[in-house]
């Protein structure tokens, strides 16, 4: 009930936004669909579903060399690392990016976003994931438990904080003078700081991700050609979803659940 201003009173409620699946039917006035057509969608009706109707604004088609286990960790983890440092980081060739929760679904979306945008990388995660987060190539790796990168004398054009666990105020002077820093998640502080930050040059931002089908188009090429991939942790059936949300809670996961 934490949120139920924003998603209603009305219980029980069907979780899940990212899905990937097969059409099997579709409205009269569907034209960009056929039946057998394999698709993602972000649904934030609710996914954890064996059906879905999904809104034609939300579906994308994708190629048959992507499985829908990888697919469907496209909408939402893929398109807000993509969103984050593309449209409001306005990540550039050669810039810094620090990443902090580079292990998780997003993270590993972010890395490799970053790579291919040609930025120079540091990644903050826990040590046992150090070999994980190289395996997509040059990165800088600082394990949280022992340094706090603010506590270093470098400075990032981006600091995309995922696990929203750092102070915006204390990561300024690790900011360029123009430079961004994102959280995925709303606090009341963060509100001031977004808006205090209006007045400065540093800029506190948060990511709202509500993915059109033009901008999932243009990553998907990326995918066909190997430079972004999924990383996924584990499965869960869909009866055993109340364990998989105990996973996601544990901040253990390395990739997507």
């Amino acid at each position: 009930g934490k949120f139920k201003i924003i998603t209603g009173n009305k219980f029980p409620r069907v979780l899940g936004i990212e899905c990937a699946g097969e059409v099997v039917e579709v409205g009269s006035k569907i034209t960009k669909f056929k039946v057998g057509d394999r698709v993602i969608a972000s649904n934030f009706n609710g996914s954890y579903a064996e059906f879905i109707a999904s809104n034609e604004n939300k579906t994308i088609k994708i190629p048959d060399s992507l499985t829908y286990e990888d697919a469907s960790t496209i909408p939402i983890a893929c398109m807000t690392s993509y969103f984050s440092l593309l449209d409001l980081g306005n990540l550039k060739k050669g810039e810094k990016v620090l990443i902090n929760g580079a292990s998780g679904g997003v993270g590993l979306y972010a890395i490799q976003i970053a790579h291919i945008i040609g930025a120079e990388v540091t990644a903050v995660c826990s040590e046992k994931n150090f070999e994980l987060v190289k395996s997509f190539g040059e990165v800088i790796m600082i394990d949280y438990h022992k340094t706090y990168f603010t506590n270093e004398n470098t400075q990032y054009h981006v600091i995309f904080d995922i696990v929203n666990s750092l102070d915006f105020n204390k990561c300024k002077k690790s900011l360029t003078e123009n430079g961004t820093f994102i959280r995925t998640d709303i606090s009341a502080s963060f509100i001031k700081d977004i808006v205090f930050s209006f007045f400065s040059k540093q800029k506190a931002k948060m990511i709202s991700n509500n993915p059109k089908p033009q901008d999932v188009e243009k990553i998907l090429p990326y995918f066909e050609q190997r430079k972004l991939k999924a990383v996924i942790d584990k499965s869960f059936k869909l009866e055993d979803a109340k364990e998989a949300h105990k996973y996601s809670e544990s901040g253990r996961a390395r990739g997507k659940i």
